[in-house]
C-alpha cells in the first residue's frame, strides 16, 4: 500500500466502509506499506530502476471515520527475514529467508516507538509480532501515554503449530521483566486482546475502557 495514496486504496476504502457503522470506531490493523521518493531520498531508501527510491515498511495502521490515517512502522525487525546485516556479504542467504516468508532485509523502521490515538484521546501502543519480546521498547510507549497495548500478529503464518500460542503467552511474561521500569498484573481479556505492562482493559457497554495500574519507576 502506497502511504502517500492510501486514501484511494481499495483495502482502505473497505475498512472505512466497515467503520461507517460505528461513529467513534477505530481499526488498528497490520499492512505492508511503502513510500516512493523522486528526489532527496533518505539513506534507508532502496534505488528503483526508474531512478526513484523506495522505503518498505511492516506497518500498523489506525483507520477511523475520517481522512485521518496514522502509521507506525515496525522497528524491532527480525534478523535476516526483515533486516539483513552485512547485506552484500550475506546476500546469498536471501532465498533462505524468503522461503520463511520474510522480505529478506527490505524493511525500514523508526528510531523511536510512537502511539496511535483515537479521536477520543485513547492511546494504543502498536506492537508488531516480534516486537512483543522487547520489553523496554514497549515500556517507552506506555511511558509516553499509551493506555493499552495492541499486539498485531499474522497467526496464519504459523499454520498448525504451537507458534501462535507461544506468541500469545510470551508478551505477558516478557513485558514484566526486570528493568522494564514497571510492575504489572497481566489480565488476558480475550484471545485477541492481551493486557499487560500496567494496563487493564475491560469491556464496558460494548466499548473498551482503559485503566492504568500503579506504575513503579
Amino acid at each position: 500500500m502506497d502511504e502517500d495514496h492510501i486514501r484511494s486504496n481499495n483495502y482502505f476504502l473497505q475498512a472505512q466502509h466497515f467503520l461507517s457503522k460505528y461513529k467513534n470506531g477505530n481499526l488498528i490493523t497490520g499492512a505492508e506499506t511503502y513510500k516512493i521518493y523522486s528526489t532527496n531520498p533518505p539513506k534507508t531508501a532502496t534505488a528503483l530502476p526508474q531512478g526513484q527510491f523506495m522505503d518498505h515498511y511492516s506497518t500498523a495502521l489506525n483507520i477511523e471515520n475520517s481522512a485521518q490515517v496514522q502509521f507506525y512502522h515496525k522497528s524491532k525487525l527480525v534478523p535476516g527475514a526483515e533486516s539483513l546485516p552485512f547485506e552484500h556479504a550475506l546476500s546469498f542467504l536471501k532465498p533462505v529467508f524468503a522461503h520463511l516468508g520474510g522480505a529478506t532485509g527490505a524493511y525500514t523502521g523508526q528510531d523511536a516507538p510512537t502511539n496511535l490515538y483515537a479521536a477520543s484521546g485513547i492511546g494504543a501502543a502498536p506492537v508488531i509480532c516480534y516486537e512483543s519480546i522487547w520489553g523496554e521498547w514497549v515500556a517507552r510507549s506506555v511511558r509516553s501515554g499509551a493506555q493499552f497495548i495492541a499486539i498485531i500478529t499474522n497467526d496464519g503464518w504459523w499454520e498448525n503449530t504451537s507458534g501462535k500460542d507461544q506468541h500469545w503467552i510470551m508478551p505477558s511474561c516478557v513485558l514484566l521483566k526486570p528493568g522494564a521500569g514497571f510492575v504489572a498484573r497481566p489480565i488476558p481479556v480475550s484471545r485477541h486482546l492481551l493486557t499487560s505492562a500496567g494496563i487493564l482493559c475491560s469491556k464496558v457497554n460494548g466499548g473498551l475502557k482503559p485503566r492504568l495500574n500503579k506504575i513503579l519507576t
